[in-house]
């Protein structure tokens, strides 16, 4: 059976949790990735409830404050860890676990922003691309622990 998902990074988690949308979702099959922001839990829990309700299958997708990169990546996985495990622990608590926990590893949101000013505008000085942190060997095998623990 082939699987309909629709990511949504921007759209309000109250918007998603609408009966409306929940229902265009079910009707035409489509199971939603919605992201969580920092201080977001209860929409969360509220979406993760109503989407229960209309049958639609769910998962979280979180997010860290744009300051801490936004989307999970080698330079962010204590931060990305710590963010993950301070959303599931509620909700768990609530009874409102997703169906599925999704995780985005791209650069951190800071240094995809410089790299994109400076494809607008060539005049501006060069982009740092390279990621302070921890080696990548650590990063893989934090979010291999974590992946395990969640499961």
């Amino acid at each position: 059976m082939t699987r309909r998902r629709i990511w949504s990074e921007t759209v309000s988690l109250a918007a998603l949790s609408a009966p409306a949308t929940l229902r265009l979702l079910r009707r035409y099959g489509l199971e939603l990735l919605a992201a969580v922001r920092p201080g977001e839990l209860a929409p969360a829990s509220r979406l993760v409830h109503a989407a229960r309700d209309e049958g639609v299958r769910l998962a979280l997708w979180p997010m860290l404050d744009d300051r801490e990169g936004r989307w999970a990546s080698a330079h962010n996985v204590s931060e990305f860890e710590r963010s993950v495990r301070g959303m599931l622990d509620p909700l768990g608590r609530e009874g409102a676990l997703p169906d599925e926990l999704a995780i985005d590893l791209e650069p951190p949101f800071g240094v995809v922003s410089r790299v994109f000013s400076r494809l607008r505008d060539p005049r501006r000085e060069g982009a740092r691309t390279w990621l302070p942190g921890g080696s990548l060997r650590d990063a893989r095998a934090q979010f291999h622990a974590l992946i395990e623990d969640l499961h």
